[in-house]
């Protein structure tokens, strides 16, 4: 077996995940001064959750009275295509 030589990187922040929560963070890290390093399982902004959902945002009670946290929830099932956790939604739905 071959032993490859390895490599070594520093920084001050490591972003894990190049989906739009990511991204966003790391932004947010190098505005505020740090070295940032994001590392990310296949092409940035691609395979994340955030290019899946076609960067859908679901919320609730923005100018429609109807709109409500129940509503809000099933969005976001429907946005997940219903494998999400339901407990977790609904946590942070109410």
């Amino acid at each position: 077996m071959k032993l490859r030589k390895t490599a070594f990187h520093t920084c001050d922040v490591l972003v894990i995940g190049g989906g739009g929560a990511g991204l966003r963070s790391a932004i947010e890290a190098r505005l505020q001064g740090a070295s940032v390093m994001l590392v990310s399982k296949s092409r940035v902004g691609h395979a994340a959750n955030t290019y899946i959902s076609k960067s859908n945002i679901a919320t609730s009670g923005l100018g429609d009275g109807r709109d409500n946290h129940v509503v809000h929830f099933m969005d976001t099932l429907r946005g997940g295509r219903n494998i999400n956790d339901s407990e977790l939604v609904m946590a942070m739905t109410e």
